[in-house]
């Protein structure tokens, strides 16, 4: 329990408020985008009907003129969207360490017998509403 708190609060604490503040600028900017994008949507509209090209085409250059415009407004504002991927890529090696640790501690490894002294501490060192830590839930 407290590897847990100590984990929450010095890791991954720090990361969820970062990922917070994130999303909320995100949020904020996204106004800001849409204008851009609709005055890359005008540009791109204008020229492509100057040079008799297919809608297809204008769509096209659109998508990739607005994904463009979209990554260097995230990235002048420093809100970059895969930053705010990076709180699960970090709780996850906590997770199965933590995991890997509690099942290493206890000695009962997958695919082997746990040895009987293991057994009898596990059965007997439960506490609160689990008293016999052996039991399936």
């Amino acid at each position: 329990v407290l590897s847990t708190i100590t984990f929450r609060s010095a890791i991954t604490l720090p990361l969820a408020v970062h990922q917070n503040r994130l999303v909320a600028r995100v949020e904020l900017l996204m106004p800001t985008l849409k204008e851009y994008q609709e005055a890359v949507k005008h540009n791109i509209i204008t020229k492509c009907r100057r040079a008799n090209l297919p809608v297809d085409e204008a769509n096209k250059r659109f998508r990739k003129e607005a994904r463009k415009v979209a990554w260097s407004l995230y990235a002048q504002e420093g809100c970059h969207p895969l930053k705010m991927f990076l709180l699960p890529w970090i709780q996850l090696p906590l997770w199965f360490t933590l995991s890997f640790a509690l099942r290493n501690m206890s000695g009962v490894f997958p695919g082997l017998e746990p040895p009987a002294d293991t057994l009898q501490s596990l059965a007997a060192e439960g506490t609160l509403w689990f008293q016999d830590l052996t039991l399936p839930d």
